[in-house]
């Protein structure tokens, strides 16, 4: 975290002694995953025979704890492979997001999700977690 103060002077008609500041915040912290744990799936989990666009989707449940200290978690991505997959929006991310997130997710896919990661509402990401 990096605090930088900025001051700005405007140059007016008679008024030249007045100087604003403002106090910029830059997070450039990535969120963190403490624990991802894919629970049973609701439907049982069949490999499709052809992978086509038309594959049969499944419902499966995540548990996950996540945190970002200053302005918190917002999407949640969850994937086969570590990159793309499935994106789930928790709040707006152009708002704060939340700090410590402690929640079962539900996510329909058509095979078993392998990773998950989660941004923060300053757009940084965090690094793959695998799913136990």
């Amino acid at each position: 975290m990096d605090a930088q103060a900025d001051r700005l002077r405007y140059l007016g008609a008679g008024i030249d002694l007045t100087t604003f500041t403002d106090d910029i915040i830059l997070d450039q912290s990535a969120p963190t995953v403490q624990s991802a744990q894919l629970l049973k799936p609701n439907v049982a989990a069949r490999k499709p025979k052809a992978r086509t666009a038309t594959a049969k989707r499944h419902a499966y449940a995540i548990k996950l704890r996540a945190n970002d200290t200053i302005v918190g978690v917002c999407t949640v991505q969850i994937s086969l492979k570590r990159s793309g997959g499935t994106t789930l929006n928790l709040v707006n991310c152009h708002k704060r997001g939340i700090l410590r997130i402690m929640r079962t997710l539900h996510v329909s896919s058509p095979q078993k999700p392998k990773y998950l990661r989660v941004k923060n509402s300053a757009g940084s990401w965090s690094r793959w977690k695998k799913l136990a």
